[in-house]
Formats: structure tokens, sequence, C-alpha cells
């Protein structure tokens, strides 16, 4: 008896570190670290894999490395701070993911250990006057799976 009680707590711990943490809007309705937002009641932790369906939130950065993000259904990911995923970024073909530029040295980062699939758009946001033409910004650190046309807004 006491075997079967380890291994069935053994597997419930094993299927939670496992969750996926959805956003759901319930808290303030934007803010990635208003853990009312999210399904478990926490804001993301290292490793969690990340699905944002339709709504609008504003990351202004974190020390956790997270797994994978989705973006669908018209979500809009505001990145004021570097974000770090070990897996991959997949934005569809509704949904938009906007790194914010505050000056020349000063933007938000994507740094992917994984592929990034862009299906969607990428929003760079100047906040600031940006007064150089020519420079390069290395938003998304990570490797090209899909990217479809690319646009600038």
């Amino acid at each position: 008896m006491k075997r079967i009680l380890f291994f069935m707590t053994l597997f419930c711990v094993s299927l939670s570190a496992f969750a996926q943490n959805e956003f759901t809007g319930q808290g303030d309705g934007y803010s990635w670290d208003d853990p009312f937002n999210w399904i478990y009641g926490d804001v993301p932790f290292n490793g969690d894999d990340i699905l944002i369906d339709g709504f609008a939130v504003e990351y202004n950065g974190s020390p956790f490395t997270y797994d994978n993000l989705v973006l669908t259904n018209g979500a809009n990911l505001l990145i004021y701070g570097d974000l770090n995923l070990s897996g991959n970024l997949n934005v569809d073909v509704f949904s938009v993911i906007s790194p914010i530029v505050t000056d020349l040295n000063d933007y938000a980062k994507v740094i992917l250990g994984g592929n990034y699939f862009f299906f969607g758009e990428v929003a760079i946001s100047f906040s600031a006057y940006v007064p150089q033409i020519g420079n390069s910004y290395q938003i998304i650190q990570g490797n090209l799976g899909f990217c479809d046309i690319g646009t600038i807004g």
C-alpha cells in the first residue's frame, strides 16, 4: 500500500512539473507579473511552458528561463525586458510579439535555446528617438525554424 501511494504521489508531481502555464487575464488582464492572470494562480517559473491565447500582455523581464512560449489567436506580447526561453517560440498568423527599443543600446531581446517560428508579426517599437541609420538590433536570438513574410510595425 505504501508503495502504491509513493508511486501515485511521484506520478502527480511529475505531471505538475510538465504543466503548461496559460495566461487567463483573470487579474488585471494584461500584466505578466500578476499571478491572478495565470491559470495556476502563480506567474510562470523556470522551465514552464507558456501559452498566451488572445491576450495583450506586458512582460517587464524576469530572472527565469522558461521552456516554450506560444502566442495564438491574436495575442500580443509587449516585451520591455529580456525574455529567456530554453525551448521554442511560436507566433501564429494572428499574433504579434513586440520588443521595445528605448535607446540605441537599451532594447528588449528574446533569447532562445530552441527555434523560432513566426507566422504572425514582430512589431519593433521605438519608445525614444534613435537617430542612427544602419544599426542592427539582435532582438530575436536563436535558430530560425520558420519566418513568414517579415514586417516591421
